[in-house]
């Protein structure tokens, strides 16, 4: 019993240590901009989910090169 907590317990921390806050707020950043798009009227939507941006890989690649 105490090997299956404890395998458990090493199973959650090293979830968790894949955390990235970067991550996470340029997600939430991109989901709000998708809200405000679907807030726009019918002919202005296409654009403003277009102009949605990148993934946040492309974004972190970017970012790293602009601070070389």
């Amino acid at each position: 019993m105490k090997w299956l907590l404890l395998v458990t317990v090493l199973c959650w921390v090293t979830g968790c240590s894949s955390y990235n806050p970067n991550k996470t707020g340029y997600e939430n950043l991109q989901r709000n901009h998708e809200a405000e798009c679907r807030k726009a009227p019918p002919a202005q939507y296409q654009d403003c989910m277009r102009n949605q941006g990148m993934s946040y890989e492309e974004y972190e690649k970017l970012r790293q090169e602009a601070l070389k």
